[in-house]
């Protein structure tokens, strides 16, 4: 039974960390998490009285989709003048991180069944530029200039070296997770160094 679950565990480990490599290495303030919902439990598991936080965004056809994001780092973005500003035209009536997102969960969750458009505000809670995050919806998600980890339309050279820096960071926890480590001892050892 333990073999197992190690397995189980295993094998979310890897799944966590191709999905959010950037923000479990302290590169990126969030990212979403989409698992089976079987799966949901060993990665509340691992973030467990961790440094980062992991909100359900919504359930939906045997998937959850979380929120995995760093507070500190995630509050500081969205009180950003230009950021909160933007948040309070979309109608947000508080730039507090803790409200932003559990509006962004209720959106998403409409979204998910087919009730309201998708809520592109939360590429903010991602961490995307806000000129990314503004022109994507302006244009549609047309005339950007490069399409990665998410759409650009301004400031190209800067983001495709962040682009690199994330999937450098896909690639070490890759590897470090196929020689036997564990997610948890990245995050303990991050959190010694910060």
């Amino acid at each position: 039974m333990d073999i197992c679950l190690d397995h189980i565990d295993r094998v979310v480990e890897r799944q966590i960390a191709e999905q959010c490599a950037p923000v479990i290495l302290g590169i990126k303030t969030a990212n979403l998490l989409v698992l089976d919902e079987g799966q949901s439990f060993y990665a509340s598991k691992i973030f467990k009285d961790t440094e980062l936080s992991l909100y359900l965004l919504c359930s939906h056809k045997f998937k959850t989709y979380s929120l995995l994001y760093q507070p500190y780092k995630l509050k500081q973005y969205i009180q950003e003048k230009d950021n909160s500003c933007y948040l309070s035209q979309l109608g947000y009536s508080s730039a507090e991180s803790e409200l932003v997102i559990k509006t962004i969960a209720y959106k998403y969750n409409k979204y998910m069944q087919g009730k309201q458009e998708f809520p592109h505000e939360i590429g903010l809670l991602l961490g995307y530029p806000l000129v990314d995050v503004f022109n994507f919806v302006l244009y549609h998600g047309t005339h950007y200039l490069y399409s990665g980890y998410w759409k650009v339309y301004d400031n190209l050279s800067e983001t495709l070296l962040v682009f690199d820096k994330y999937h450098r960071a896909r690639e070490i926890l890759h590897e470090f997770l196929i020689h036997g480590g564990k997610l948890r001892t990245v995050m303990d050892d991050i959190i010694k160094y910060e």
